[in-house]
């Protein structure tokens, strides 16, 4: 009996001591969190008002801070494409507004569409007049998102490694050159995998002429500059992911500006003629299929229906020019030239040596075909065929004798045609030219 009365009392001590003991564990972790939480405090007001005190005492050099950091971007080397930081290329041009960034476009995302989708390989080529280049300069990928009418623009570096056929040593296995090495299939194969895509379904390409046409008809009233800034590497900075970026930057600005007039009866006119200024295996009946599907779905309701990419990811910041306003381009051709006065270096947009006139170099190529005209109609369309393929007179700034030199080269060539009993081949020599005409005629 005696040891049953005990017991009750040993099992109530040791729950006694047990709760004390939780209690003060209890204690001592929330004064540890106050506390921590209190010197988090002390410490953020301690940084907050050095940082006041600091642009105090600094705020009298900051100007002569700024023109330093400025110089020193200025002549410094270009920095790798890897890093985070852009160049500033000159310390006396300053662009109004300043550009904003985009700081998702290098990032890799994954997202998975699985509607229906076009993908429309878009290159520009580095054809200078009279040659026959197809180094791919211009490398973007306009994929349409049929069933949502929105879009993504993928942009690839030119630089982008890739199986060229050359050994590693040589430093040639870029994307640029496996397009002339080793042809259009290949390089649309490899665009698709940098681009994260099954397929290329349609390809457009153009040189330096058919590019300034195409900026003409957008509107822009110096054609060269306008590509001058869109070619840039080094004077607007961030190498060329950057220049990528800007590229992609302008055909956003230009389809959300210009597809409505892709649309209703004009519509068919403007398809014609867009096609007849590139090389495509995009037709008629399928661009007109591909804008009344994207007309549909509402397309373009605003600029966030049209996004970007870099390919491969680069996680940089990219700057963000305003294209519709063609005073940033203009600023940004002044910076450009700055650049290269500074830099001591030649554009090299269009001619690797002087500047030259274009419509005495087409009127001296045509009084040369000339000669063959009356019995040798292989050899006018050996001659020619460069030049209309690349629609040279597309850089002739004056109209008239844009018309001119156009007309001179397409009857020849119609006429050479038919005298080696071709006749297709005549009619759409025909059909391009008129196709381009009424194209700039519903600018």
């Amino acid at each position: 009996m005696e040891e049953n009365s005990i017991q009750p009392e040993k099992k109530s001590n040791k729950r006694g001591i047990f709760i004390f003991v939780t209690i003060i564990i209890l204690a001592a972790i929330t004064f540890f969190f106050l506390q921590s939480n209190q010197n988090n405090k002390d410490l953020i007001a301690k940084i907050e008002k050095k940082e006041q005190s600091d642009t105090s005492k600094n705020s009298a050099s900051d100007t002569n801070k700024k023109l330093s950091v400025d110089y020193i971007k200025a002549v410094a080397p270009d920095a790798d494409s890897n890093t985070k930081i852009i160049n500033v290329s000159s310390i006396d041009t300053v662009i109004p507004p300043e550009p904003s960034f985009d700081e998702n476009a290098g990032k890799y995302i994954k997202k998975v569409y699985l509607g229906k989708r076009i993908n429309i390989a878009v290159t520009g080529v580095d054809a200078r007049i009279g040659t026959n280049s197809k180094h791919a300069d211009a490398n973007h990928v306009i994929s349409l998102l049929l069933d949502s009418g929105k879009v993504e623009i993928i942009s690839i570096p030119r630089d982008t490694h890739v199986d060229a056929g050359y050994d590693d040593s040589t430093g040639l296995n870029k994307l640029t050159i496996l397009r002339a090495n080793r042809g259009r299939q290949a390089y649309l194969k490899e665009v698709a995998n940098i681009a994260g895509l099954d397929k290329i379904h349609y390809y457009v390409e153009f040189g330096f002429s058919q590019a300034m046409g195409i900026i003409d008809w957008l509107g822009f009233k110096d054609a060269k500059a306008t590509l001058q800034v869109l070619r840039s590497r080094q004077g607007l900075g961030g190498d060329d992911y950057q220049r990528q970026y800007n590229q992609g930057n302008f055909i956003k600005h230009a389809l959300y500006n210009h597809f409505h007039k892709f649309t209703g009866m004009v519509g068919d006119v403007m398809i014609y003629g867009a096609l007849s200024l590139v090389e495509t295996n995009l037709t008629h009946s399928v661009m007109k299929d591909i804008v009344n599907r994207m007309n549909e779905k509402g397309f373009p309701r605003n600029m966030s229906d049209i996004s970007q990419k870099i390919r491969p990811s680069m996680g940089i910041k990219f700057k963000v020019y305003d294209f519709n306003n063609e005073s940033v381009v203009n600023e940004l051709t002044k910076k450009i030239q700055n650049y290269n006065d500074y830099r001591h270096k030649k554009d090299t947009t269009f001619y690797k040596s002087k500047v030259r006139n274009v419509y005495n170099i087409l009127n001296n190529v045509i009084a040369k075909a000339e000669l063959d005209t009356a019995k040798r109609p292989a050899e006018v369309i050996r001659k020619l065929n460069v030049y209309f393929e690349q629609r040279a007179w597309l850089q002739i700034a004056d109209r008239n004798q844009r018309a001119e030199v156009r007309t001179k080269i397409g009857d020849m060539m119609y006429v050479a045609y038919v005298k080696k009993k071709e006749p297709q081949k005549a009619q759409s020599i025909k059909d391009i030219i008129q196709a381009e005409i009424k194209l700039f005629e519903h600018k």
